[in-house]
């Protein structure tokens, strides 16, 4: 039954998972991802980018929430391909049964999926874009507990334009006022009104607020997933998941460590810094993020007592 937080499937008692891991985009998920799987009760993957821990993000919700977009292509395209095609046997479903009962079949697959990596008492997933789709996560599993990591508008401007040089998917090395208002318009004004909207179970906090006080932010995250927070706990997960460790660790570039600040704009951990943005935008693209985002940020910091 959905109610139930325990389900059986061919006699094995499969657990589904406690949290998801979500964010508005760049701002610092993998950092939240790999700072829980740092505490002794928690996994929760991918906790490096690119798989470099044997699996990648899941996005299960999003590609579930594209159907409609596009007849299913990219549902089809992913599912049969990624994941090691642990869903793949369940794409021919699409055109047979309704929407409900294909997610009802994605529900006891996903679950299923996430205890494959389910090594301490609690699991967790993260996709920064399950932010985008949080009516299909709640139909899946309505009381489930996420977190959701929020960045500044500017700072993120600037990361996602790296991110897309870094992908190649632009080749314009200035950030132009085209781009800004693009970015602000078409996802970080969207992301704040879903926030804004949303009146389910989710903890949010930022990306500025855990740089300054990561001890105060994480005991706060960790009693909202109701495990331990002991000084010596929360000291073990600010160490493991240090710029210095996630950048020494990464196997991708092999580059060995860097200290925030230190930039490699071909890595995913690029700067790893607050207020980067000074360094890239002009005074009018300031004034144009402030103008688009101010008054929502405002109110979205107000239902989630927030600050910077």
């Amino acid at each position: 039954m959905r109610d139930s937080f325990n389900k059986k499937v061919n006699s094995v008692v499969i657990r589904e998972p406690d949290f998801l891991v979500m964010a508005t985009q760049k701002s610092g998920c993998y950092w939240v991802s790999a700072l829980m799987d740092a505490h002794p009760e928690i996994s929760c993957f991918p906790s490096m980018y690119g798989g470099q821990t044997g699996v990648g993000e899941g996005h299960v919700f999003d590609v579930l929430g594209s159907i409609d977009d596009d007849g299913g292509k990219q549902f089809i395209k992913s599912f049969t391909k990624t994941r090691d095609g642990f869903f793949a046997d369940l794409v021919h479903y699409l055109h047979q049964l309704s929407r409900h009962k294909l997610y009802d079949l994605f529900r006891e697959r996903y679950s299923q999926w996430c205890n494959l990596y389910r090594k301490k008492r609690l699991v967790g997933e993260k996709t920064a874009e399950y932010l985008l789709h949080l009516d299909i996560v709640d139909y899946f599993y309505p009381k489930i507990k996420k977190l959701c990591i929020i960045r500044d508008p500017k700072d993120r401007v600037v990361s996602f334009h790296f991110h897309q040089l870094r992908k190649q998917q632009k080749t314009e090395e200035k950030i132009t006022d085209e781009y800004v208002l693009s970015y602000c318009l078409n996802r970080i004004k969207k992301e704040y009104e879903i926030l804004l909207n949303y009146n389910g179970n989710m903890h949010c906090f930022t990306y500025e607020a855990l740089t300054k006080n990561p001890h105060q932010v994480l005991r706060d995250i960790l009693d909202y997933l109701e495990v331990k927070s002991t000084k010596e706990i929360v000291n073990q997960m600010i160490a493991e998941a240090s710029f210095e460790n996630l950048t020494k660790k990464d196997r991708i570039l092999d580059e060995g460590s860097r200290k925030r600040g230190e930039e490699n704009r071909y890595s995913q951990y690029r700067k790893g810094i607050v207020g980067d943005w000074k360094n890239y935008l002009t005074p009018k693209q300031t004034k144009m993020i402030d103008t688009i985002i101010f008054d929502l940020e405002k109110k979205v910091f107000q239902k989630y007592n927030l600050n910077r």
